[in-house]
């Protein structure tokens, strides 16, 4: 038995594909708990793609402007970000941009580790549409 070590295996590097190529956006939309706006009732499709809620004092600003930050699934693209938006609140996106937070250096006494790098997106919503991410 040899192996083939020159053989490309056709395997997508982005695990929100299936193996059909299909896109995540075939998963169908979780049902309805009532609660618009809210991110409560969020489907499939929004928990594999938006991990969290990006809440600091500058995203709290960009609030204000129509602008809000997610954590995002480190594969996600914009195109499935701008999906899982529109999905999972019910609302129209303008504009999406990513950014990838490096992973940073932390050391204790002798001990040197790791802080967990992530990847994080600034959706931009048509004029009159809103989020709301946390009770105020």
């Amino acid at each position: 038995m040899a192996l083939n070590i020159f053989k490309k295996e056709n395997k997508s590097k982005n695990p929100l594909v299936g193996r059909s190529g299909a896109d995540v956006t075939m998963v169908p939309a979780a049902p309805s708990l009532g609660i618009k706006n809210s991110g409560v009732a969020i489907s499939a499709l929004g928990r594999s793609v938006l991990v969290a809620p990006h809440v600091t004092e500058k995203a709290a600003r960009l609030e204000s402007v129509g602008q809000y930050v997610f954590r995002v699934h480190p594969a996600a693209n914009q195109i499935q970000i701008r999906q899982a938006v529109e999905t999972a609140y019910q609302v129209k996106v303008a504009g999406v941009q990513v950014v990838k937070i490096p992973a940073k250096t932390r050391r204790l006494g002798k001990h040197v580790g790791l802080k967990a790098g992530y990847k994080k997106a600034i959706v931009s919503l048509r004029p009159g549409d809103k989020i709301q991410l946390i009770a105020k």
